[in-house]
This record gives C-alpha cells, sequence and structure tokens, in this order.
C-alpha cells in the first residue's frame, strides 16, 4: 500500500468535509445535479481501512422532504443485492453445504431438464445439459439464463422473459407471484440463451442462487442471508421487507422524465416511481414480492459499507472463520475462461466497452486493459446502473491495495451511466485510486 498516498486521500477528505463546491470535486459535480433537479438526492461515502473518511449528501429522499439522504436512509440497492447472495453461497460451500461444481438440479430438481432455444446449438459437449448447469456457474453469470432486456441479444427469448414479466419493473408478477421458490420454478421451465458455461449473460442467476442456499440451509433466502452475512458483519439495517417501524426512513423510487442531462432550465425532470403495482412500496414492504438474490436488498449506506470494508480489509489468519483465504481470494479473482474476456461479456453489457471489465465470483474486477488469468486487478466494483436491471445508479468500488473505497447511494430508476463514471474519475483522482 502506497501509505504516502493514503495520507494525502485522508488529508483531501478533511479539507473537502469543511467546504463548499468551490473546492469539493464531488460537491461540484453532484450538487447542480439536484440543485437544477436531475436527480432528487444521493449519499457518497469515501472509507478506508478504519471507516468514514468522507461523506456528502445533498437533497430529499422522498418529495417532501421529511427524509434526508443521510447514511441511516434506506434504499433499494438493486443489482447491489448480487455481491451479498454470492458471499452467501460462497460461505455455505466453505460450510460444506454447498458444492459449486455440482449441478444445479442436484438441489432443484425443476432443473433437471432445462432446454437449450431453439437457434442455439450445443457446441461443446463439457457443456452437457443439466450437468454444465452448475452452482458456480450461477455465480459468474454463465448460467444461461438471462434477463428480459434486449442487450443480451437473442429478441425471442427476451420477449418470452418480457411477456412472462421476468422482472419487467411494470409487470403485475412482481406483486403476485410470492415465494422465492414458485420464482426459481418459472425460471426453470424457460429455454436457456446460451449452453452453461459458453457465454456471460447478465442475468437471474443469482436469484436461482437465493433458492439453493434456501435448500442448503433448511431455511428462508433472507434469514439465511441473516444468519450467515449479515449477523457476522453486524448489518443490522438490510431487509428484504423493510419492517413497519422502519417504513419512514424507506427512500422512494423515482424515474427520470428525460434522460439527457445538462440541459437549460428549471424544471423537475423526475417523477416518483407509480408503474409498479403498489409503487415503491413493493421494494420493501409487498407481501408477495419474493426474496430476490439479484435485486432485492434494501440497505442503507452505513450497513452496506460494513460488507464493503470486510472486502477492504480482509486478514486470513482474523477472518477465515468466516471466509477461507482461498474462496475469499477466488471471490475477488478472474473466474471466467479466457473465450469469455471483455468482447464477450461486452456483447451482454456493451456500456463497460474498454473498460477491463471482467468477472471473480459474483463481484466485477477491473484491471484497465487486457483480462486473462494472470491479470492484477485495479479495483472491485458493482453498479446498479439501469443497463444492468432497472437500477438506481447506485454502485461501489473497492480498491485494496490502496486501501480505499467508495459507496454511492441514490433513488433515481433507469439513470444514464453519466454519475456512476464521473463518481469514480473524481475518486481516481483526488483520493488516488488507480
Amino acid at each position: 500500500m502506497n501509505r504516502a498516498l493514503v495520507s494525502a486521500c485522508v488529508f483531501c477528505s478533511i479539507i473537502f468535509s469543511n467546504t463548499t463546491a468551490q473546492n469539493d470535486p464531488f460537491a461540484a459535480f453532484l450538487d447542480p445535479l439536484v440543485d437544477q433537479l436531475f436527480v432528487p438526492g444521493y449519499y457518497l461515502a469515501v472509507f478506508d481501512s478504519s471507516g468514514m473518511i468522507y461523506e456528502r449528501s445533498r437533497g430529499f429522499a422522498d418529495e417532501t422532504g421529511n427524509i434526508p439522504p443521510t447514511k441511516n436512509v434506506l434504499y433499494s440497492v438493486q443489482s447491489l443485492t448480487k455481491p451479498l447472495t454470492s458471499l452467501l453461497l460462497l460461505r455455505l460451500k466453505d460450510l460444506e453445504l454447498i458444492d459449486l461444481e455440482a449441478p444445479v438440479s442436484d438441489y432443484l430438481p425443476e432443473f433437471s431438464n432445462v432446454n437449450l432455444a431453439g437457434n442455439v446449438t450445443l457446441e461443446n459437449s463439457a457443456s452437457a445439459l443439466p450437468e454444465g448447469l452448475t452452482v458456480r456457474s450461477l455465480l459468474t453469470h454463465t448460467s444461461g439464463l438471462t434477463y428480459s432486456s434486449s442487450f443480451n441479444g437473442i429478441s425471442n427469448i427476451s420477449s418470452i422473459y418480457r411477456n412472462l414479466g421476468i422482472f419487467e419493473m411494470e409487470s403485475e408478477r412482481l406483486n403476485t407471484i410470492g415465494p422465492l421458490k414458485e420464482h426459481v420454478k418459472t425460471l426453470a421451465e424457460l429455454d436457456l440463451i446460451s449452453p452453461p458455461g459458453e457465454r456471460f449473460n447478465y442475468s437471474v442467476s443469482l436469484d436461482v442462487a437465493g433458492r439453493v442456499a434456501e435448500v442448503a440451509t433448511g431455511i428462508s433466502f433472507s434469514d439465511a442471508l441473516k444468519k450467515y452475512i449479515l449477523e457476522p458483519l453486524n448489518m443490522t439495517s438490510s431487509y428484504f421487507k423493510v419492517p413497519e417501524e422502519q417504513f419512514q426512513a424507506l427512500s422512494r423510487l423515482y424515474t427520470p422524465l428525460i434522460r439527457t442531462y445538462p440541459i437549460p432550465g428549471n424544471y423537475k425532470r423526475f417523477q416518483e416511481f407509480k408503474n409498479m403495482p403498489g409503487g415503491y412500496k413493493n421494494f420493501g414492504q409487498s407481501e408477495n414480492l419474493y426474496e430476490s438474490g439479484g435485486h432485492g436488498l434494501i440497505t442503507t449506506g452505513d450497513d452496506y459499507s460494513k460488507f464493503l470494508r470486510f472486502i477492504l480489509n480482509y486478514d486470513p489468519e482474523r477472518d477465515s472463520y468466516f471466509l477461507s483465504e482461498g474462496t475469499f481470494e477466488a471471490f475477488l479473482t478472474h473466474q471466467l475462461p479466457n473465450s469469455l474476456g471483455p468482447e464477450a461479456m461486452e456483447d451482454s453489457l456493451p456500456e463497460l466497452s474498454g473498460k477491463g471489465f471482467s468477472y471473480g465470483l459474483g463481484i466485477s474486477l477491473s484491471d484497465g486493459g487486457s483480462l486473462d488469468d494472470t491479470s492484477t486487478y485495479d479495483y472491485y466494483f458493482w453498479n446498479a446502473a439501469p443497463e444492468w436491471s432497472a437500477g438506481t445508479n447506485s454502485h461501489f468500488w473497492i480498491d485494496r491495495d490502496l486501501g480505499l473505497g467508495l459507496i454511492f447511494l441514490s433513488s433515481l430508476m433507469s439513470a444514464d451511466n453519466l454519475i456512476t463514471d464521473k463518481t469514480h474519475g473524481i475518486a481516481e483522482e483526488f483520493f488516488g485510486s488507480k
């Protein structure tokens, strides 16, 4: 670790915390987006091994103005759920409750008869169905499952997902499907978009992983996550259904009226997200909404940062009881065949083109260049950007070499990647991240 850089970063954070937008680059970029009504509000924090070293918030978490966007506001973090679900599966693997190499059908018999889409051929005998659809393939998004979004490239499969309301935010299905078990049974009946192990497809795989955890532990997915992950990490404000007494701390969801900024004028560019049955209450309050390992978590900036600091501070001598050193390293290292490198992944996530993106066992990696088994990764990250589901621009990054990380939480649905890219760039420049 470059301790001089770290010291400089801490010094920067002290300056920023006592200044205005004139000499705080985060404030200079983000505050006008709030003041000009492009974004309802945000919470941002930079942390090191000891805790938060910089925090900033602006705007509101609800339009009444009664909920300021502090570290204790509950946000629907959407795809930021995925790394925690992956960590749960890895912990269950260490506890010998799950075999990552086992077929998913060993835990979920409904996957014993999975089929490929009619226009997809099985080219690799190693991907023989259903044996090739392993628990590991769920964590690496190589299972052949997908999302309904068009970025996955095979329109007939995407349209089937959309028609069934598979993660369609406006779908009545989200409010009626009931338990995770029923949701996963529906997924098992759908054709795979590609043979398992042969293509990266950002997908509902982590929902299936959550159901595997249920079967392996004999308890609900939310209870398993609480028992094996949340409680050991002292995460006390993370939920799939928010307790009634905490509902007033739940941020509403908003959606943009326009999708480009900045533009002239001073009128509100967003509205409360009401297209989903039940509106924003569907995340955190619905009795029927299934517990999604891919997008269902409601949490606070303070709580989620405890998970991030675990990654930042992991020490095998101290933390191996929780996660073995080998499993932790697998979590944060390149786990895809070189044939599934940047080009293949950009077919599924084109917004990552040229960003040196790869994937571990449940978390994104970047080395800023070519990716292979020998790559040294500059940082680890995850995003809830819109192209990655109907996300909220919430995101994090962690640089373990430098000993720094960042978390950004917002409730604006389906905005573009400007905020994600810009905040990361600011952090790189002013806090010394690579």
